[in-house]
């Protein structure tokens, strides 16, 4: 078996083998979550009402649980760079830490028409690079943060190729590649010379703006129908690259990213990993399907990036 934050993984009892093995859970108390959060509103007239808020919020934990299947919070819940019997709290994936919400109505001069705008502003998700080894031999692959190296085209510090031992051929544009590619994230950057934090990097601020227009016509002998006309991510409307969810192109469903692909392991107890670079070179994409902010998923929400129109008839008598 093989034991991880006091869970134990067996993988065979009594001569029956289990593919995914058996966890026995247990309770830790080192997570913790708070937020504070301020609100002004005000009505300026009987035409004209508005609010602004904002949330800041701090949320770790020892693993995030992300699923209703234990397995799977075990592999990926928790990435690991330290021993498995350190419990310490680091940054959660539903952790944002800024939220800045506004909105409001404005009703016409006429009494008819009602101009309701909604606007949201959020801290992008947390999110982790990982190799698709097992580097800490846990038995878990896809789920140990890489080292960024000081200089990735230094074969003494990482080797980016193929090849073991003396055989080891370094891959030049690949490693160049790894080398830019951390230069262009700070959060990456700041790292060099040691292994990465756990969700240490962060997509993109997630923005939008919704536009309601509302408009009623007199009511006639105790009837009344009002017509409703809704944009969702009025922004994207305007402009194909505003109201985009941009997130990393490796896998925008999940928090694991990986960046280094393993071809082999060196000889001798250190039993180095040799890998290879083929990141695309695009850090984020934009995502038309996924939701946006507010459900439990780390990437999820209301809506994609994609704009919607909707059109609604109300009657009432």
């Amino acid at each position: 078996f093989v034991t991880n934050n006091n869970q134990r993984w067996i993988t065979s009892l009594r001569g029956v083998n289990f593919s995914e093995g058996i966890i026995e859970a247990t309770n830790q108390s080192a997570d913790y979550n708070y937020s504070i959060s301020a609100q002004l509103n005000r009505r300026f007239s009987d035409a004209l009402e508005a609010t602004v808020a904002y949330t800041y919020m701090q949320s770790k934990d020892v693993q995030s649980l992300t699923s209703d299947r234990a397995i799977s919070n075990f592999r990926f819940g928790r990435q690991l760079s330290t021993s498995h019997d350190n419990l310490e709290a680091t940054t959660s994936i539903f952790e944002r830490p800024h939220r800045l919400v506004a909105y409001g109505t404005y009703t016409l001069p006429w009494g008819l028409t009602d101009v309701t705008l909604y606007y949201e502003r959020t801290s992008g998700v947390p999110f982790v690079y990982v190799s698709n080894d097992d580097l800490n031999g846990d038995l878990v692959f896809g789920n140990d943060p890489i080292y960024i190296p000081r200089d990735a085209t230094d074969p003494s510090e990482i080797q980016i190729g193929t090849g073991t031992g003396s055989s080891f051929v370094q891959n030049v544009p690949a490693a160049e590649a790894f080398d830019r590619f951390i230069g262009t994230q700070a959060c990456l950057d700041r790292q060099r010379g040691r292994i990465m934090e756990r969700d240490s990097c962060r997509s993109p601020t997630q923005q939008r703006l919704d536009v309601s227009i509302r408009q009623s016509i007199p009511r006639l002998a105790g009837h009344q129908l009002s017509l409703q006309l809704d944009f969702f991510n009025f922004l994207n409307f305007l402009n194909k690259r505003w109201g985009e969810i941009k997130l990393p192109t490796l896998s925008p469903f999940f928090n694991n990213q990986s960046a280094l692909d393993q071809t082999g392991r060196n000889p001798g107890p250190l039993n180095q990993s040799i890998s290879t670079f083929t990141f695309d070179t695009r850090l984020y994409q934009s995502n038309s399907s996924l939701p946006n902010f507010g459900a439990p998923r780390p990437f999820e929400g209301r809506t994609g990036s994609s704009y919607q129109i909707q059109l609604t008839l109300r009657y009432a008598f």
